[in-house]
C-alpha cells in the first residue's frame, strides 16, 4: 500500500516536470520563432515596391530598374531573372535563383529581392548563406531553420510547389 501511494504522490510531480522539461520549452519557442519569421514575411510583402506583373512593368517603364542592382547584371539574365518571377495575389510566390547567384554579391542579391518582398528568400539559395557570411553579412537573419522556402521548386498552385530547376518556391506566399 505505501509503494502505491509513493507512486501517486511522485506522479503529479513527474507530470509537472515533464510539462516544464526544455523539450516542450522548444517547442513553445519553434512556434513563437515561426510566427515572427512569418509575419516578418508578411509586412515585406506588404511593403515591397514590386508585387505584380503589372507593378514590374511600370518599374521597368519609369527607368527605375537603372537604380538598382539588377542593373549591374548582363541584360539576357536580368530578363531571365524578370520574366521567371511568379506572382499570385499577394505578391511573388517563386522566381529563378541561377542568374542573380552568378552575376550578383548576397548584398545585392537581398537588395533585389526586397524590391518584391522576398529579401528572406534568399536563404534558400544554395550557397548563399555560406557566401553572405564570407562577405561579412550577418545571416541568416534570426531566420527560421530549415527555411520555409523550397529549393529548385515553384509555386504551381496555391499551397503547391512543383519541380524547377533553379526555382524557389516562397512557402509563405505559395
Amino acid at each position: 500500500m505505501k509503494a502505491k501511494r509513493r507512486i501517486l504522490v511522485a506522479l503529479p510531480v513527474l507530470l509537472f516536470a515533464a510539462a516544464q522539461s526544455p523539450a516542450q520549452e522548444a517547442i513553445t519557442i519553434s512556434d513563437a520563432v515561426i510566427d515572427r519569421e512569418l509575419n516578418e514575411r508578411e509586412l515585406a510583402l506588404a511593403a515591397a515596391q514590386i508585387r505584380s506583373r503589372h507593378a514590374l512593368e511600370r518599374y521597368i517603364s519609369e527607368g527605375r530598374l537603372r537604380d538598382s542592382s539588377l542593373q549591374r547584371m548582363p541584360q539576357a539574365a536580368r530578363t531571365r531573372f524578370l520574366q521567371s518571377l511568379v506572382f499570385n495575389e499577394n505578391g511573388v510566390s517563386s522566381f529563378d535563383y541561377r542568374d542573380i547567384a552568378s552575376h550578383l554579391e548576397p548584398m545585392e542579391i537581398y537588395a533585389v529581392l526586397s524590391l518584391f518582398g522576398a529579401q528572406r528568400s534568399a536563404g534558400a539559395i544554395p550557397g548563399f548563406a555560406e557566401r553572405a557570411t564570407a562577405a561579412g553579412m550577418r545571416w541568416p537573419p534570426e531566420m527560421i531553420e530549415p527555411p520555409v522556402d523550397y529549393p529548385d521548386k515553384v509555386c504551381a498552385a496555391k499551397a503547391s510547389c512543383a519541380a524547377w530547376d533553379g526555382g524557389v518556391c516562397i512557402g509563405s506566399n505559395c
